[in-house]
């Protein structure tokens, strides 16, 4: 476990060792060290999600690519921490820490003076990702992540790490005795994944896109947003004759009628179960393109993984095995109109 002291509050971390560390006789401003033990908290880990759904001996060798190439999203121990206080009606920013981990446990060692604290604290998988840009700077209201150089919607590469994030609320009493905390970490990434098997077409799977993901998550009051227009690239793995289409982004919403008071859905009209899209590009063998829009109708919740699986026929359509997609196929699709397709 990763431990640390900091003593917060200028002055504070000045008279914290003195004596007392009080100014006022009567000690009314007395602090308090308060230990925050934080841990990496989760509903199921990615990975036993992900060596359920691919169990077959074809899926099996491509499950073994999969965790190599997914490795930071798939992690459960921690590798950077960083934690935050903010104070008053305005959330500023009192002070901080931040250092490595190791494991999925970690503690910091607060000096505290008496009052309500707002507290936010920032794990993630790989320290040395640089997929999601994040600040516990400046105001609570201000604090948030967000895909790395994203300063409109657009077409973006996926989450190299598992994020996670805790959002607690403080009251110290002077003279109190010194406290411990729990803090847990939840993940606010996803992960999908969209199995193509070719069988005997000759098809290959050319590019694969994300819709209907959130844009960005807000520290503070643990929301996200939304915008119709952003896409998430997903990267490409063969293995066994099959073709995984991966990408780790921020969640849908929960819901259709909550993607479509979003405005994220982009789903027709005679599919209002549809919540989330993936864009499935086939090439076939003469080289045309076919373009196969999957409609999601499970959700892509913040901690999870959704696991998709289609069989191509000879013109590169794709049939979802299961009922909670439906499909819709643009043959001899051509560029142009679209978002950002790279092929």
């Amino acid at each position: 476990m990763m431990k640390k002291t900091i003593y917060i509050g200028g002055l504070a971390a000045l008279l914290a060792l003195a004596p007392t560390g009080c100014i006022n006789e009567d000690l009314s401003d007395c602090g308090v060290d308060y230990t925050m033990l934080y841990r990496v908290s989760f509903d199921e880990p990615l990975l036993s999600t992900l060596r359920a759904e691919l169990a077959t001996p074809a899926e099996a060798q491509l499950r073994v690519r999969l965790e190599q190439e997914l490795d930071g999203v798939l992690a459960t121990d921690g590798e950077h921490l960083s934690a935050a206080f903010y104070q008053g009606a305005e959330g500023s920013l009192t002070d901080g820490a931040e250092a490595d981990m190791t494991g999925r446990d970690a503690s910091f060692t607060f000096y505290l003076r008496p009052g309500d604290y707002a507290h936010l604290a920032v794990a993630f998988t790989d320290a040395a990702d640089r997929s999601m840009a994040y600040t516990l700077d400046g105001t609570l209201a201000e604090a948030r992540m967000a895909h790395a150089g994203e300063s409109e919607p657009d077409t973006v590469d996926g989450h190299r790490a598992a994020y996670f994030v805790g959002n607690e609320r403080l009251h110290v009493e002077s003279m109190s005795p010194a406290q411990t905390f729990f803090v847990p970490l939840y993940m606010q990434n996803a992960a999908t994944v969209l199995v193509a098997d070719p069988a005997q077409s000759g098809c290959t799977v050319a590019a694969a896109y994300v819709r209907g993901v959130a844009t960005s998550f807000a520290l503070a009051d643990s929301t996200y947003a939304y915008h119709a227009a952003h896409v998430v690239r997903a990267d490409l793995s063969t293995a066994a004759g099959l073709t995984a289409c991966h990408a780790a982004c921020f969640p849908s919403a929960a819901t259709a009628v909550e993607a479509a008071a979003l405005r994220t859905r982009a789903c027709s009209e005679d599919d209002p179960a549809c919540i989330w899209e993936m864009d499935l590009y086939v090439r076939q063998p003469d080289g045309e393109l076919t373009r196969n829009t999957l409609h999601v109708a499970r959700p892509l919740l913040a901690g999870h993984m959704v696991v998709l699986k289609v069989v191509l026929d000879d013109q590169g359509q794709a049939t979802a095995v299961s009922s909670e997609v439906g499909v819709s196929v643009t043959l001899d699709w051509k560029p142009g109109g679209d978002h950002d397709v790279e092929i």
